[in-house]
């Protein structure tokens, strides 16, 4: 891993959907899925909001927010199509595995950065030296 860039795991939900956007164009995502998953996570920054801290997001956040209004309905407050909530949430789960995946690669890498503990040897008994 040498030469790698390391780095540090991402703190807020803006900084994801800005990371992982950017990782999804880098890995040649069509303008098309850029564009959806970028409705669909700015959906995530305004309900959870920019800087939710990812270390707040519990489980039973996600589901409060895969459950709200914004992902469920309409504007005009008519059922969204199941396939249209799956996708939200569906992108929503993407976004947080990646950056869970780019949190353990960054642990790993610095842990590989590290040096080794040097052990200790076990101190020679001295010789019992009579004057």
């Amino acid at each position: 891993m040498e030469g790698m860039d390391v780095r540090h795991p991402l703190s807020t939900l803006g900084e994801l959907v800005e990371a992982y956007l950017a990782h999804l164009r880098a890995d040649g995502k069509s303008p098309g899925t850029l564009f959806s998953y970028g409705i669909e996570l700015r959906c995530a920054l305004v309900e959870l909001g920019v800087e939710c801290q990812l270390g707040q997001l519990t489980p039973e956040r996600i589901e409060a927010y895969y459950a709200c209004d914004r992902v469920t309905k309409t504007r005009d407050g008519r059922p969204k199509s199941v396939a249209g909530v799956a996708k939200t949430r569906r992108v929503l789960r993407l976004a947080l595995q990646w950056a869970a995946e780019e949190a353990r690669a960054c642990r790993e890498a610095e842990r590989e950065r590290t040096p080794a503990p040097k052990r200790r040897r076990a101190a020679k008994p001295v010789a019992d030296v009579e004057p």
